[in-house]
């Protein structure tokens, strides 16, 4: 009886696990949708809502969003195609700069206090991230 439980147990959990995935991949995949151009938008008024962003600010963030969008699209199609370990460490290398980039322009215009919450927002993006690839490793 207790074997049946615990298989019991382990199907709901492992149930549960795939819905959340497949939220995780309709969410993800309307984003991938959107054109870079709605892609910068949405980001530049998820900012300004966190960040409190003014409109100003707001813009010049959207034109950086859109750049690095644009910069990255390239690099992203090719991690899609077929590649080699090598050839993705160094296109996530691409990405990365990208980022560097895109974080020193917009600490160009952000308050000290924006700054903070916006390193704030990153390290729990990443901790989120770290924890869902956790979570998929487990579940291979």
């Amino acid at each position: 009886m207790s074997v049946a439980l615990v298989a019991a147990l382990s199907f709901v959990a492992q149930s549960q696990i795939q819905a959340q995935k497949q939220q995780f991949q309709k969410t993800h995949a309307k984003e991938r949708k959107q054109n870079p151009s709605e892609q910068s938008k949405k980001e530049a008024e998820r900012a300004m809502k966190n960040l409190n962003l003014d409109a100003s600010q707001t813009a010049k963030w959207e034109q950086a969003a859109l750049l690095r969008i644009q910069t990255n699209a390239p690099i992203k199609e090719k991690l899609n195609g077929s590649t080699t370990p090598e050839e993705r460490k160094q296109l996530h290398q691409q990405m990365r700069i990208q980022q560097e980039q895109f974080d020193k322009e917009v600490s160009g215009f952000l308050s000290d206090e924006q700054k903070s919450k916006y390193t704030e927002l990153k390290h729990k993006r990443h901790q989120k991230k770290r924890e869902h690839r956790m979570m998929q490793q487990n579940n291979q």
